[in-house]
């Protein structure tokens, strides 16, 4: 905060949306899926030069994530997960 205005001195906004579904058609196994994405006004680097994090561009994201829930036994349950996830630079063309 400013000490003289009393507002912010800087406002950044981020945005972003996710979406999914999840099942239990498989006996004993609930099984999710999830695609997400944010877009922020300026993304925190490290820069090794410095010691310190700073502001950058704005930046979006986005990716998907599969998680899946085995119930072997009464007690005993297996995880698994994946996730794929993507960073850029929107003014940047994607690789």
């Amino acid at each position: 905060m400013d000490s003289v205005s009393r507002r912010p001195i800087c406002s950044l906004a981020t945005r972003g949306a996710e979406v999914g579904v999840r099942t239990l058609i498989v006996s004993n196994v609930q099984s999710s899926v999830s695609v997400w994405m944010i877009d922020s006004d300026s993304e925190l680097v490290y820069a090794p030069e410095a010691g310190f994090t700073q502001p950058e561009r704005p930046g979006r994201r986005y990716g998907v994530e599969w998680n899946n829930f085995y119930r072997l036994r009464r007690r005993l349950t297996v995880d698994a997960d994946a996730a794929w996830s993507h960073a850029q630079y929107p003014d940047r063309p994607a690789r």
